[in-house]
């Protein structure tokens, strides 16, 4: 077998092709195939005849898969024949090699399964820069383009499990019914509609149907048991679990007189009586083995050992001896407090010119930044804004009045008694440990 055979086996496995040279391209980055068709004949593509008239050929070049890091590039010519069949509408025609490259592409076949393949994985602009990698030097662009003209895959021909729920094509108003091959993942059909009606049509054509999950929707029960009778109808653990949370909730609403009176406030929080979380237990308990052990420290410590002898004897470290000590061995629960704000050092010189009578919140800003402020406007006008009792007198008209029925919302005394929403409170029963 010659060399030229085997590279065209190895190159183009349906014999279509043969390889005739290689060359290298500038810089050794790209290798170049020549190749030529082995039949001397081709059939026209409107009557089917063969035709081995000659008209013309010209140079065709497809980019091909990468090898060895090197793009690859595939030049044979295209002939032009003539078709000598009289009754054909079409007198010359190009040759077509369908198996190696689509009509007009500037691409193998190969490589543009590899490119489509990248695109769905990962997307375009990703799979552009994966390409890079390969030596694929192509543009986000050209990876959505071989997205969009992907024809569609075959619908399955026998499902047997499938799973009905609705989407919204216009939320509140306009909804469709979406059905999925549960063994596969994914959908295969669209309904115009939610309507029990448009689903019974659609299951009587698919008989073969055994297991079809759905919502509590009284519409998808009816056209399931009307449409697929044979099919056993199960109710998924997303509603199952929505649906028990929205009882929860109206449960919850009918006895919330009762929740707000078994509300309890401590240290000004307002909190549940229920059993601690594992979160809260272990936080406890981390609490009290810290307290015990610096109590230990500060008790070894006051017995006259030395820093060095404490951090041998109970295996820890000397910041943590130091810290024992400072805190005479207890341990306080505390929060950390609030940073203040870049305008709270110059909150005494503003309260003071307020109380004189300036109410221009553009001349304290002024004034605040001679003094040093390096903060925004903003913050000097709400300031403002908290304390006062009518619009400024350059707010303009339109707003004045809503200014002032926003400040008398705010005056409005507001109830004080500890409240919890029903939604939080279903949450919080819903969430409870067994």
């Amino acid at each position: 077998m010659t060399q030229s055979v085997l590279s065209a086996d190895l190159l183009f496995p349906g014999g279509t092709l043969e390889v005739t040279d290689f060359q290298c391209g500038p810089e050794q980055a790209q290798m170049v195939v020549i190749a030529r068709p082995v039949e001397q004949h081709a059939r026209c593509p409107c009557c089917h005849a063969l035709s081995y008239s000659l008209h013309s050929h010209y140079l065709r070049t497809l980019t091909d898969l990468p090898c060895l890091g090197r793009t690859v590039h595939l030049q044979l010519p295209a002939r032009r024949f003539r078709c000598r069949e009289k009754t054909c509408p079409r007198h010359i025609f190009c040759e077509r090699i369908d198996d190696i490259a689509p009509r007009s592409a500037r691409m193998t076949q190969r490589l543009i399964t590899a490119l489509k393949e990248m695109a769905l994985e990962v997307g375009a602009s990703a799979g552009r820069r994966v390409g890079q990698i390969w030596g694929v030097e192509r543009s986000r662009t050209l990876y959505l383009r071989v997205m969009r003209r992907m024809t569609l895959t075959q619908r399955p021909v026998v499902v047997k499990h499938v799973g009905v729920d609705d989407f919204a094509l216009k939320r509140g108003s306009l909804y469709g019914t979406l059905i999925i091959d549960l063994d596969t993942g994914k959908p295969i059909e669209l309904l115009r509609d939610r309507t029990a009606t448009t689903l019974v049509a659609w299951l009587k054509q698919h008989p073969e149907i055994e297991v079809a999950t759905r919502d509590r929707s009284t519409e998808y029960a009816r056209g399931l048991s009307e449409g697929a009778p044979q099919a056993q109808q199960v109710l998924d653990r997303w509603h199952l679990v929505k649906n028990l949370r929205e009882a929860l909730e109206r449960e919850v609403q009918r006895h919330r007189e009762d929740m707000n009176s078994a509300l309890v406030v401590e240290e000004g929080h307002t909190v549940l009586s229920l059993r601690p979380s594992s979160a809260e237990r272990s936080s406890q308990e981390a609490l009290e083995r810290k307290r015990a052990q610096y109590a230990d420290l500060y008790s070894q410590f006051q017995q006259g050992k030395s820093i060095a002898a404490i951090v041998r004897a109970a295996d820890v470290h000397r910041a943590t001896v130091h810290k024992a000590i400072r805190c005479h061995g207890q341990v306080f629960w505390r929060r950390h407090a609030r940073p203040s704000g870049i305008l709270t050092p110059f909150r005494e010189g503003l309260q003071s010119k307020w109380d004189a009578g300036c109410r221009n919140a553009s001349q304290l800003y002024r004034e605040l930044v001679q003094e040093g402020y390096a903060g925004s406007s903003r913050s000097v006008i709400l300031w403002a804004q908290e304390r006062r009792e009518v619009p400024a007198p350059t707010t303009p008209g339109p707003f004045r009045a809503s200014a002032m029925r926003n400040r008398e919302a705010e005056t409005v005394p507001q109830n004080k008694t500890p409240v919890m929403t029903v939604k939080s409170a279903s949450w919080l029963l819903f969430s409870l440990p067994d």
